[in-house]
């Protein structure tokens, strides 16, 4: 419980999210956290994932992976800092490629989580559940991140999504803006962002979904 996968984990169930959780340990495989039945791999588990968070070091997230693929998971978010951002660009690109490979979404590396309020759905290590509300926050930065959560508590503002990305070695500004675009729950955006990934293109897709957002 004491570890941040745990916490995060936590989050999942208080903010009581329908679907089927699955915390997964090697070390923990058969026992319980929180009520449920821990596995060794995500490989081990019984249908493939819509969503796997990664919190484990940075040397073993390829082989959490591999164990993603082999269980045909569909999105991948990755907390785990110990990537670009401190010169391990060639293990970012190396899992960043085998994800779109593979078709698979990667949040991050080096990110807070994401929470979405509609689906109750708090992937992320933040302290607290925002309100829903009609705005979606994204940001470069973990900590302006809980900065502006804490901010928002106190001023009763709620949130559609609230999602940080980190390096950005997959999606980016642009893809989530593009899915902002079709989210009826959004009707406003706000980015916070230390740098753009594809500049030009993200400009003409904010054009474009400024129209309606």
């Amino acid at each position: 419980p004491s570890k941040l996968g745990a916490v995060v984990f936590n989050n999942l169930l208080s903010a009581g999210y329908e679907g089927n959780l699955y915390p997964v340990n090697p070390k923990s495989a058969g026992e319980e956290l929180y009520g449920k039945k821990c596995y060794g791999t995500v490989r081990d588990i019984p249908e493939a994932v819509d969503l796997v968070v990664i919190v484990v070091p940075a040397k073993f997230t390829m082989s959490a992976i591999d164990d993603c693929i082999a269980n045909k998971t569909k999105n991948i978010s990755i907390i785990t800092a110990g990537f670009g951002e401190v010169g391990n660009h060639e293990l970012e690109d190396e899992i960043a490629n085998k994800c779109l490979a593979n078709k698979i979404n990667l949040l991050g590396p080096n990110c807070l989580g994401h929470i979405s309020t509609f689906s109750n759905l708090n992937a992320s290590f933040a302290d607290g559940f925002p309100a829903k509300g009609n705005v979606a926050f994204i940001s470069q930065s973990g900590a302006y991140c809980s900065a502006m959560l804490d901010w928002a508590r106190g001023k009763g503002i709620g949130f559609s999504h609230f999602i940080s990305i980190g390096n950005k070695a997959h999606l980016s500004e642009k893809e989530l803006l593009e899915a902002i675009n079709e989210d009826k729950n959004t009707t406003a955006f706000v980015f916070y962002l230390e740098s753009l990934k594809h500049g030009q293109e993200f400009l003409k897709t904010a054009k474009e979904v400024a129209k309606t957002k």
